[in-house]
């Protein structure tokens, strides 16, 4: 377990508040969608299917119902990771080698970490709620070459852009931030 300093618990306080609000927001609007129990609006009546409507409240409860007990467990695998003190265990491994590749590694820790604990919960979405709505149209074979493709471009895409801003770091001194503010505004453009 590591030190909570005043900036850590600043994180950690923005960091829970933020996550509290994402989740009261999706509850209130499950409970709207409760509240008004595939009511046609007026003047609508003739426009929309009930069953349709009906349905859609169903996949849009179920689907945010299933999207709070993810953000809830990967909110918390996030906050084992900041304070279980692996961050600082893992550097401590990998900080004998070339300071861009040590970076690359410690920052792609905790995005395996969290990747692996998510899979379950994509799996279950795409197979189980999209499949139960007819919204899927994967195969387990496209699924995983999707996820495949992603961790390869994700992993190209992560490595140019960190491996600049260390270069960065290391390279420019006081005036890391304004190179780096350059290079991810024209990369973003």
């Amino acid at each position: 377990m590591i030190t909570i300093n005043s900036f850590l618990a600043a994180y950690l306080l923005i960091y829970l508040t933020s996550s509290i609000l994402d989740v009261t927001v999706d509850l209130l609007n499950t409970a709207h969608l409760k509240r008004f129990n595939g009511a046609i609006p007026d003047g609508f009546e003739d426009l929309v299917d009930e069953k349709k409507l009906s349905d859609m409240e169903r996949y849009t409860r179920e689907n945010t119902s299933f999207g709070i007990l993810k953000t809830v467990v990967s909110k918390m695998i996030f906050i084992f990771i900041i304070l279980s003190g692996l961050l600082p265990w893992f550097l401590g491994i990998i900080e004998e080698n070339h300071y861009i590749l040590a970076g690359l590694l410690f920052f792609a820790f905790p995005g395996v970490i969290g990747f692996v604990f998510e899979l379950p919960f994509d799996y279950f979405h795409t197979f189980r709620i999209e499949e139960r709505f007819g919204f899927n149209t994967n195969t387990i074979k496209t699924w995983v070459v999707d996820h495949i493709k992603s961790i390869l471009i994700s992993v190209i895409l992560f490595s140019i852009l960190l491996s600049f801003l260390l270069f960065m770091i290391r390279h420019t001194g006081s005036t890391w931030w304004l190179f780096a503010w350059i290079f991810f505004i024209s990369f973003q453009l």
